[in-house]
């Protein structure tokens, strides 16, 4: 018969067995090989300089999307980092978490050296956070890259890295079948979950009411259903702020131009430039521009204005300005005699500033109809005065109507007098009112002629620049810049529509961001419910794990059981959140629901349905049930067969 262990301890000789404790919890201690550090370090700063490299290499050397670039310089990186806890666990023979988090701060530290440099391969590497969070991108980048180097890690050590590798997962993904007592009919029943939250789970309670029900299949469905509902509140709230974002760019690029070409001195020449940037390939449309400030006023009101010159034969080639013409005409402005001028009773009748309100003054002229006078019978006043074009907004705040009179006033193209310098004035007559949905458009822009601007102005036949539009919105960065190419480059230089509302879009993309980080904690406390429940089945079959392990099943088996179980969950939970999510935002576009225009200059909410948005989402989910996995997994993998068999 064999001595009790216990009792053993209690005897005085029991110094060895003291000893061999704090051997262990010496052992327990982090371990750091030499070897895999350096590796770690070295890849992982590797990865952080192929990610500004590659988006040099994509974007200027092989001529890509701004937008496609970025994505695979991101993936570029990602695939280094990878590549870092791969060779990290094949040398250490283990995840390595110790030298990968060394890795990961060295990366940090030397990203906030190089942007403490003022170095432009700083800004180039961390190109791809928005405006604004330039000094939190090597943190960003940092766990990125940490991230990345512990799944590989993880799946290297799974597989066996570093020694004979096996991928196979058919018998584990059998033990984790039946741990999580998947059946078919559970699966059908978290299916009607898409039917709707209510409804689904009211159908899933009477289909399983009857099955057996164990506290870790109540765990599973629960932690399934966590996850289903976070990720289909990411996708809701990604939908509908990608809604705004794509309404706010259409209503930008309907009124500006997608590029513009700009010069340095007076831009005389501008009908060479102009034949130059039109022969372009991927430039569609090329209309001259003049832009200044003024002042507008009538004879009770005043307002700040930006007043730009157009030529109202090519405008439309390039902006929306002509179809987002309300009341008037845009010709006007080239036939300013054709300008209708104000009725004879127009100035009697009530309304916004005494001007009269437009019903009234149909009503008016039905009654002229009806006792035979037609408008050939009255004589008609020819305009003398130039056309301009205002928008709703600005025609509301100074009260004026098609056909009445507008003063410009300019102090930059005043003379000098006695008094000092004297502003120009001259009276224009409102031809249009235009409406773009956008407060600012709508408040701030006029519009007159190009040969009226250029007189105004005292600009000769010069410019202030080109106004160009190409066929695709996303890769305008690149076509401008071929444009200056073809230009010879200074004194010509151009801007695209990203870097002219830079601040503006760059605001919405930082917004984007917060947004799915707050929203993807929902996903977070749904993945610790998975944890909970790997930890749960892995009390619960310690017995099994011991005798697994003592016929010869290796610790990489019992991790392949635990991660495959956690997989299974998330990717579950991750495809009735895609589909809810889907669903729900369909219903929103069917059954739209309504704004204020007058409030949010939009009548309903928007919803952009992104396939590549939705694949993130379901990524990232996938990311977080494997991270969730990683702990219940090793601990499993670590548990001596004794211990789970003394235990029962």
């Amino acid at each position: 018969m064999q001595p009790n262990p216990d009792a053993q301890d209690l005897r005085p000789d029991s110094a060895p067995l003291a000893a061999a404790r704090m051997l262990r919890r010496t052992a327990s201690l982090p371990r750091i090989a030499a070897v895999p550090l350096l590796a770690s370090i070295g890849l992982q700063l590797g990865a952080l300089a192929a990610l500004g490299v590659s988006r040099l290499a994509f974007a200027n050397q092989l001529g890509m999307r701004m937008d496609v670039a970025e994505i695979l310089a991101a993936v570029t990186g990602a695939l280094v980092a990878g590549v870092a806890g791969w060779v990290t666990a094949s040398l250490s023979k283990r995840v390595g978490f110790w030298e990968l988090a060394i890795g990961a701060a060295v990366t940090i530290g030397a990203g906030y050296a190089l942007l403490a440099s003022g170095l432009q391969a700083g800004a180039e590497v961390f190109s791809l956070m928005p405006e604004g969070g330039l000094w939190f991108a090597p943190l960003v980048h940092g766990l990125a890259g940490l991230l990345a180097a512990s799944l590989a890690a993880t799946a290297g050590y799974m597989v066996g890295a570093g020694r004979s590798l096996d991928f196979s997962f058919g018998y584990e993904l059998f033990v984790a079948r039946s741990h999580l007592r998947l059946s078919r009919k559970l699966l059908w029943g978290l299916s009607l979950l898409t039917l709707g939250i209510v409804p689904g789970v009211v159908a899933l309670y009477l289909l399983l009411r009857r099955q057996r029900r164990s506290p870790t299949l109540i765990m599973t469905v629960l932690s399934i259903g966590g996850v289903a509902v976070g990720v289909m509140a990411l996708c809701v709230v990604l939908s509908v702020m990608s809604g705004f974002e794509l309404d706010l760019k259409q209503k930008i690029l309907g009124t500006n131009a997608h590029a513009v070409v700009l010069k340095y001195g007076s831009f005389d020449e501008w009908e060479k430039a102009a034949q130059t940037t039109r022969e372009t390939p991927g430039v569609v449309g090329v209309t001259p521009f003049v832009l200044n400030e003024v002042m507008v006023t009538t004879d009770t009101s005043l307002a700040g204005a930006l007043i730009k010159g157009i030529d109202p034969k090519t405008v439309g080639q390039v902006t929306e300005l002509p179809r987002e013409i309300q009341e008037g005409k845009l010709e006007y402005l080239d036939q300013p005699e054709e300008i209708p001028m104000p009725g004879a009773g127009r100035g009697s009748l009530g309304g916004i500033g005494g001007k009269g309100d437009l019903d009234e003054l149909q009503a008016e002229l039905d009654k002229l109809a009806k006792a035979g006078a037609t408008a050939g019978d009255a004589p008609k006043e020819k305009n003398q005065l130039p056309g301009i074009v205002i928008g709703r907004e600005m025609a509301r705040q100074l009260k004026v109507f098609v056909g009445d009179p507008i003063t410009v006033v300019s102090p930059i193209a005043g003379e000098l007098g006695p008094m000092g310098p004297q502003p120009k004035s001259m009276q224009f007559r409102l031809a249009g009112v235009f409406y773009t949905g956008m407060y600012e458009y709508d408040s701030k822009f006029v519009y007159i002629s190009l040969d009226r601007a250029q007189s105004f102005f005292k600009l000769g036949k010069g410019v202030t620049g080109l106004e160009l539009k190409v066929n695709d919105i996303d890769d305008a960065r690149r076509i401008s810049r071929q444009v200056l190419g073809k230009l010879e480059g200074y004194p010509f230089r151009v801007k695209d529509w990203g870097e002219m509302n830079r601040n503006l879009f760059s605001a919405l993309k930082l917004e984007k961001i917060v947004m799915a980080v707050i929203l993807a904690f929902i996903v977070l406390v749904a993945c610790f419910n998975i944890l909970s429940t790997l930890v749960m089945l892995v009390l619960e079959k310690g017995k099994e794990i011991s005798i697994l392990k003592s016929m010869g099943a290796r610790d990489a088996s019992v991790m392949k059981v635990f991660v495959a179980e956690g997989l299974a969950i998330g990717g579950i939970g991750t495809v009735l959140g895609l589909a809810l999510g889907l669903l729900l935002c369909g219903a929103i576009s069917v059954f739209p629901i309504p704004l204020d225009p007058e409030v949010y200059y939009i009548p309903r909410l928007p919803v952009r349905l992104d396939a590549v948005q939705f694949a993130l989402v379901g990524v990232a989910a996938l990311v977080l049930a494997y991270l969730a996995t990683i702990f219940p997994a090793l601990y499993a993998s670590r548990l001596s067969p004794v211990e789970g068999l003394r235990n029962d």
